[in-house]
């Protein structure tokens, strides 16, 4: 359910905090190795701010033969704003306050640990996986793994004409999914953008959606345009941090290190999982998370897998886990 926002799986789990009574521990493998070969332990995620950015125009879309050229076209004015969030020659994100509140030191655990471990992970293989021309975060593996992990990221994903005709079978975007040649010859009367926001600890969402929107509104102002520019926030998920120093992180590296010969690796991830930090909340207990996938594992994407042997091995280091935590209750309740 994850991959669909998991719609409805908190207000289950408060429905039914009975099922969950006495936890002590949640279990969560979602994120992935660094590498290729050596095993990792997450011990802290980024958040995700989703937002919608609309601009809207004339009351019905337009012919560009006809009437283009005489008024100001939605989709125009959505790409001039846009092209404000970012410089025009690197990754720098150009709204103010954006990176307000950032933790100092969030990848020092992680690059230590792969110190001991250089091969790893390397500049050259991972642009060779990502399939991209070149990188721009790229003066150290340090400071690739600190922009991937450890700092706030704005990321433009989509921008395509809007309005949505939900009659239609399957929903579709009736501004959107055009066929012939007069698709080229519209003008829109809504132009939607989408922005994914990755925000780091100690950030706090809602002052970053105050400032996206300030700088938005303000930029759009500066174009003299008629139209009107809406921003909404479609989804939000905090970051999430673990203990690392815990005694069930510790129980977590052993399980690992009995299964696959050797420490793991101490990392981080860009991506969100906001349930982590809600099901600590509702059920009043530590999260860990225990990758099991590989670098290559393509997540979210087309294509996704999981490596046989991870997936019985990853399974192996539950159960030793488990094994290594009953044992020491046992041993509790013995002493008692």
């Amino acid at each position: 359910e994850e991959e669909n926002g998991s719609i409805g799986f908190m207000e289950a789990v408060r429905q039914n905090t009975r099922w969950f009574e006495g936890t002590q521990l949640i279990v969560i493998s979602n994120t992935n190795w660094v590498g290729e070969n050596v095993p990792c332990l997450t011990y802290g995620m980024r958040g995700m701010i989703s937002l919608s950015v609309t601009v809207s125009g004339p009351q019905r879309d337009v012919h560009s033969g006809n009437d283009g050229g005489v008024f100001n076209e939605p989709m125009t004015d959505l790409i001039k704003v846009m092209s404000t969030l970012l410089a025009p020659n690197s990754n720098d994100i150009l709204v103010p306050g954006f990176n307000d509140g950032v933790a100092p030191g969030l990848i020092d655990l992680a690059w230590s640990s792969l110190q001991h471990e250089g091969r790893e992970f390397n500049l050259t293989d991972y642009q060779t996986h990502l399939g991209v021309p070149a990188l721009s975060a790229a003066a150290s593996a340090k400071d690739l793994l600190e922009a991937r992990w450890c700092r706030p990221s704005l990321s433009i994903v989509d921008m395509r004409p809007g309005g949505v005709d939900t009659t239609r079978r399957g929903g579709r975007d009736a501004g959107c999914y055009r066929f012939g040649p007069t698709r080229f010859s519209v003008i829109p009367k809504t132009a939607v953008g989408k922005i994914s926001v990755r925000f780091v600890p100690n950030q706090d969402p809602t002052h970053l959606v105050d400032c996206l929107r300030k700088h938005l509104l303000k930029e759009f102002g500066k174009l003299g345009s008629k139209n009107s520019i809406t921003v909404q926030v479609e989804a939000l998920g905090n970051w999430w941090e673990a203990e690392h120093n815990s005694a069930w992180v510790y129980m977590a590296e052993n399980a690992i290190q009995r299964e696959w010969g050797c420490k793991p690796l101490y990392v981080r991830e860009g991506g969100t999982m906001p349930v982590a930090g809600l099901l600590e909340r509702v059920l009043n207990a530590p999260a860990i998370m225990i990758p099991m996938g590989q670098a290559s594992d393509s997540p979210h994407l087309a294509n996704e897998r999981i490596r046989r042997t991870n997936l019985f091995r990853g399974k192996n280091v539950i159960r030793e886990l488990l094994t290594e935590i009953g044992g020491q209750k046992s041993a509790e309740g013995a002493a008692l």
